[in-house]
């Protein structure tokens, strides 16, 4: 009796704790926000419009972000100036009986312009993936979560020019072993754009002008009873046919 009072006690505080660290994210998401849906081909977006990242435009499943003023800047010896921010995105599968979700990809790009050796600029991306509906822990406690920090990939110049910097990164969910795909996630972006300007005449300046999300979407398997009776349905067809010519 006693161990299945304490199996009944672990389920309950098994299931608690997945609702508080449900509620907690939700919270987080739904503070301060303007919200918008669009739809993709096989998925569901929701985001706010309201920060730096600006508006949004869905092309197939993809999501394309086109920012407004998101840039730092320090001039003669202003020193180091942040210019940082996060869009949340939750995407969700339209129909999870066919298509699951395995692998998103960030890609963002911009300019920037350095004038001299005393004078620098920067950029990172967090990119996090974090699931609605799956855990990943043997308990069934703490919902799946992936996170990566990614860095320009080009070297930066200090020629007093205007040039263009790109950043890229993606996130697999087959990386852990708990997970491999999903229908409901949240996908997290927080950019940091730094400037730094020790020196009269320096100037450092960076702005982001570009930033997209692509989801991989991957066919689920047909399970075996339904390809079983695809199989079947088929060959009652071909008969029918073979009747009909006969």
């Amino acid at each position: 009796m006693a161990l299945g009072l304490n199996g009944l006690w672990r389920r309950r505080m098994s299931n608690l704790l997945r609702l508080v660290a449900y509620g907690i994210f939700s919270i987080i998401l739904s503070a301060n926000s303007a919200v918008v849906t669009v739809e993709g081909d096989n998925l569901t977006f929701t985001y706010d419009d309201s920060t730096l990242f600006g508006s949004a435009n869905i092309v197939d499943n993809s999501i394309f972000f086109l920012p407004n003023n998101f840039s730092a800047q320090s001039v003669n010896d202003q020193g180091s100036t942040l210019s940082s921010d996060i869009v949340d995105v939750k995407i969700k599968v339209r129909d999870e009986t066919i298509h699951l979700m395995d692998r998103f990809v960030l890609y963002e790009s911009g300019d920037y312009k350095i004038s001299d050796s005393t004078a620098s600029v920067d950029v990172s991306a967090q990119f996090m993936v974090t699931s609605f509906e799956r855990t990943c822990d043997s308990h069934g406690i703490f919902v799946c979560n992936q996170s990566e920090i990614f860095g320009a990939t080009e070297n930066f110049i200090d020629d007093n020019q205007l040039r263009d910097w790109s950043l890229t990164g993606f996130i697999d969910l087959d990386t852990l072993s708990l997970w491999g795909d999903d229908a409901y996630v949240n996908v997290r972006i927080q950019n940091n754009l730094y400037a730094t300007a020790l020196e009269q005449g320096d100037i450092a300046q960076i702005e982001k002008k570009f930033g997209v999300i692509g989801i991989q979407v991957e066919l689920q398997p047909i399970p075996l009873p339904a390809a079983a009776w695809l199989f079947g349905s088929a060959l009652v067809g071909l008969g029918l046919m073979r009747g009909r010519n006969a």
